[in-house]
């Protein structure tokens, strides 16, 4: 048996003595009892460069002959950071050690390593490390293995793999579990841009790229252009119960698919919490469910999607500081499905522009590349301390709309139920519980929607006689100057005649009447409708009366105490 104290002495052994040995026996790498030790056999045919932990080539050997270290097994099927001579004192460059272990890790074919634990300090590294596909990095557990990557660029990634189309189709992503990393910017799993369609055929070469139970903080906190974690053309892509703190963005998905973004805690994002980008037309399947974001700067937005198919925003909770521009904004939206529901949203002390935002940029160019279906399901949504009058649907360039028929093909319908905000919020449709206009059944699909809470709405005539109660207006007197005046706006026009419906309530049973306008002169009329307390639906074209698509409505109060929270027209 052969004993050598520290690695330095085991290379300085004896090729005789390292040749008859039946048992060589490591005690630490600088220092007996520091993690770095093992058991080593002689392998006298080797020929393998030295790796620095797991092949190590004694200094007297020229040629064959090298040192194995016995690795692997049920037990810790790992390379631990510490066999490398990794040092955990807060000041040594780790760059060139870390590298060796991941590049051991694959040539020994067990890819996995093992950040060992550090509490009390951590693992410096200046260098970005390279990943490979397949390989697993896990540590002890978040704020107990610690890495800090030092660079001084807010745009270099800690940890990147950059991994190409072709012949390494299929394999799998890179995979970090329970570890802490402090960097300007964090983990990077990209596929090269160019060349990256729909079609089965060329498919991303990365798949299952999962990011669990870690803490990814901000080194550089509230600059723009810092990412905590980025996956681009990633089948499977799953960020869970992490801890994200002080990045420009914090998880960005760019033509991914099946990405699910689940129980994490992010705080002080500049721009987007959550920003999923498409490469061309792709991008399908994006799950972000109960997490909780906090105090974003301003002007950004909690997730911003991009012509993503399939999305589900869940369960999650966004609070303030900060000015968004829209809580949740899906952008380019072409024959998707969305649903946006069971969030709440508390943004006291800050404002927000749009809660809910949908900017489709193709509508209106005869159809573009948007054809199919636009579904919106957006409910049991709450909101609570809004200061200010905030949009709760901004569509197609701050119009107001939230409800429209797109050009081509494409329709769309937008599903609003259940969504409510306390007493003088603004954010989430119609501010009253169970006010559904899918009881209506409106078929094929609503024209133009507007409620007095939206950005950008005519209010002709309504001047002072107009104030806001609880997300509703009230009109509180009769009249040529106590109206809602609105027009048909959608590109294209709709064909055949439309039906007009407002939502509204009075507490006096007052009765609410409504025009047929044609470039702002009346030209037809309805037949008043005597209102509840509670807000309710009222088709005002019971009468016979019709809007032509070319023309518009109006809105008035025949008695005092009418509150008026919606108006739609429907084809």
């Amino acid at each position: 048996m052969i004993v050598a104290a520290t690695m330095a002495d085991l290379r300085a052994k004896s090729v005789a003595a390292l040749q008859n040995a039946d048992r060589i026996e490591l005690l630490g790498y600088y220092a007996a009892n520091d993690r770095g030790g093992g058991e080593f056999v002689w392998n006298g045919t080797d020929s393998r460069p030295d790796d620095g932990g797991g092949v190590i080539k004694p200094t007297a050997v020229f040629g064959n002959g090298r040192l194995n270290r016995l690795v692997g097994g049920m037990s810790d099927p790992y390379l631990h950071s510490s066999w490398y001579g990794i040092k955990a004192d807060n000041s040594t460059d780790n760059s060139t050690q870390l590298q060796a272990l991941i590049n051991a890790s694959v040539s020994l074919g067990i890819n996995a390593v093992y950040i060992d634990p550090c509490p009390t300090s951590s693992i410096n590294f200046n260098t970005q490390i390279t990943l490979a596909p397949n390989i697993v990095i896990r540590g002890a557990k978040k704020d107990v293995s610690i890495l800090k990557f030092t660079n001084a660029s807010n745009t270099v990634f800690a940890f990147s793999i950059f991994m190409p189309n072709g012949p390494d189709a299929g394999l799998k992503a890179p995979q970090f579990f329970d570890l802490t990393l402090n960097c300007r910017s964090g983990i990077q799993i990209n596929n090269p841009a160019g060349g990256f369609t729909d079609d089965a055929t060329s498919q991303q070469a990365l798949t299952s790229a999962f990011i669990q139970r870690c803490g990814i903080y901000s080194t550089n906190p509230n600059t723009a252009g810092t990412i905590g974690i980025q996956m681009s053309k990633i089948t499977e892509g799953i960020v869970q119960d992490c801890e994200i703190t002080g990045f420009g963005i914090h998880i960005d998905f760019e033509g991914s698919e099946n990405c699910r973004i689940r129980d994490n805690r992010m705080v002080g994002a500049v721009s987007e919490f959550v920003l999923a980008n498409s490469h061309g037309t792709f991008g399908n399947g994006l799950i972000v469910d109960s997490n909780f974001m906090a105090a974003i700067v301003n002007g950004g937005n909690a997730y911003l999607v991009s012509s993503y198919r399939s999305i589900a925003v869940t369960n999650n909770w966004v609070e303030g500081a900060g000015n968004y521009t829209a809580v949740w904004w899906l952008q380019q939206a072409q024959s998707a499905v969305a649903v946006i529901r069971d969030n709440f949203v508390s943004m006291q002390p800050a404002t927000v522009t749009n809660a809910f935002k949908v900017d489709d940029t193709t509508d209106g160019n005869g159809g573009g590349v948007g054809t199919g279906y636009i579904l919106i399901d957006y409910c049991n949504n709450q909101g609570a301390n809004f200061p200010g009058a905030a949009g709760i649907g901004n569509f197609n360039g701050n119009t107001g709309l939230s409800y429209y028929t797109g050009g081509g093909a494409v329709r769309r319908k937008v599903m609003h139920s259940g969504n409510y905000a306390g007493f003088g919020d603004i954010g989430f449709p119609f501010n009253s519980r169970s006010s559904s206009l899918d009881g209506q059944n409106l078929t094929p699909n609503v024209v133009a929607y507007f409620s007095p809470n939206d950005d950008g709405l005519n209010f002709n005539g309504l001047g002072i006689t107009v104030k806001c109660r609880n997300g509703a207006f009230q009109l509180t007197s009769t009249g040529s100057n106590n109206y809602l005046d609105f027009s048909n706006t959608d590109k294209p026009t709709p064909t055949g005649t439309l039906k007009l419906y407002v939502l509204a309530a009075s507490a006096s049973g007052g009765t609410i009447r409504a025009a047929v306008t044609d470039a702002g002169s009346v030209v037809g009329s309805f037949a008043g409708q005597v209102l509840t307390a509670k807000p309710a639906w009222y088709l005002m074209n019971n009468s016979g009366a019709a809007v032509a698509t070319s023309g518009g409505c109006r809105v008035y109060a025949d008695t005092n105490d009418i509150q008026l929270y919606a108006a739609v027209l429907s084809q």
